[in-house]
């Protein structure tokens, strides 16, 4: 009766999937599926969330959009944030069992002391008793090589637990140099994608805000060119740092690609995300490259960003479209500015759209 029940169940949900998908004229794919059964059956509560906002939006489904909605509500988690949390799992059992198997070492060891305080008492008592003391004293000999037995368990659990935090530390650095830039110590362009995908699920799932800032280095080649890739490098890293010194809480500054960093910013409102390009970029204008070693004063560094606001429900090729588009528009109108999505007309949405990866 209970599996016949369970069949019923299943076949209700996937009729209402089906019928969810057709109301909205999306293609009954295995992903589109995936996700309308989990959302009729209510066993993703943030996928339900994030679906509630597109239709109070009357957003349009979208290939792109269901596709957005599998990856980042219902898709398979990193690699490597699946190892990370592989290594804690790994770690947190051996200490429990370490942990048990010491408490059951001690509680042995109190059990053979116990025995030994009667064996003693024993031996005072009439020659019948000398019958017992021998029982004792086996059951002495035996609890000893328990207790014995059990130390040796816990010196090897012990060692085994060190070895195996010992390996989830070597796998956390391993994670973390795949997702930092070696050159500037800022994330590289899979954390961006990484945090991205993070960022717009938050979104998603709670409502709320979230801007991203593109910001390119001025006449960065030029500059490079001139003083050598060395010098180039001196200013990346200045410029990374000067970022990341800039921002704070959630929000996160990556490498994205060349002279090129994005900057995601969650829980954050347009006109915020603009004040604060405004700062960085008169921050990182304030100071000047010298020379090390004959203290040549080499100017400013100036920089261009462009910032975009996420749209509930839209993929997210358009988000970062939108901010490149806005940053070749600063840089277009001058250099050295901060330009909004609202200030790109659809030319220069194409134009960076287009533009070379």
């Amino acid at each position: 009766m209970e599996g016949s029940a369970d069949l019923d169940r299943t076949r209700h949900f996937a009729e209402q999937a089906v019928a969810s998908m057709a109301a909205r004229r999306i293609p009954p794919t295995p992903h589109n599926f995936a996700v309308w059964y989990a959302y009729s059956s209510g066993s993703n509560p943030a996928l339900a969330r994030a679906i509630d906002i597109l239709d109070s939006n009357r957003i349009e489904y979208t290939p792109e959009r269901n596709i957005d909605l599998y990856e980042q509500l219902l898709g398979p988690s990193r690699e490597a944030e699946q190892i990370r949390e592989a290594g804690e799992r790994i770690s947190a059992a051996a200490a429990v069992v370490l942990s048990l198997v010491q408490k059951a070492g001690a509680g042995q060891k109190s059990y053979g002391e116990a025995l030994g305080k009667a064996s003693g008492t024993i031996e005072d008592i009439s020659a019948d008793a000398d019958r017992m003391q021998v029982v004792v004293e086996a059951i002495l000999d035996e609890t000893r090589r328990m207790v014995a037995h059990n130390e040796e368990i816990v010196g090897k659990l012990a060692q085994s637990s060190q070895e195996i935090d010992v390996l989830r530390r070597q796998i956390e650095t391993a994670q973390r140099e795949t997702l930092v830039d070696a050159l500037t110590g800022v994330g590289n362009r899979k954390m961006f994608d990484m945090r991205l995908r993070e960022s717009l699920k938050l979104a998603l799932e709670e409502g709320g805000d979230l801007c991203l800032m593109m910001a390119d280095i001025d006449h960065f080649k030029r500059f490079n060119d001139t003083y050598g890739h060395q010098l180039g490098d001196l200013v990346l890293r200045l410029v990374a740092r000067a970022l990341t010194d800039g921002i704070k809480g959630r929000d996160v500054a990556c490498r994205y690609g060349g002279e090129e960093f994005g900057i995601l910013l969650p829980k954050t409102r347009l006109e915020d995300a603009l004040k604060l390009a405004d700062q960085l970029r008169s921050s990182i204008g304030s100071r000047r490259v010298i020379m090390r070693g004959d203290d040549r004063d080499l100017g400013h560094v100036t920089l261009s960003l462009g910032v975009s606001c996420y749209r509930p429900g839209e993929p997210a090729a358009n988000f970062v479209q939108r901010a490149d588009a806005a940053l070749y528009a600063a840089k277009r109108r001058g250099r050295n500015r901060v330009a909004s999505e609202r200030e790109v007309d659809a030319g220069e949405l194409m134009t960076a759209t287009v533009k070379p990866a």
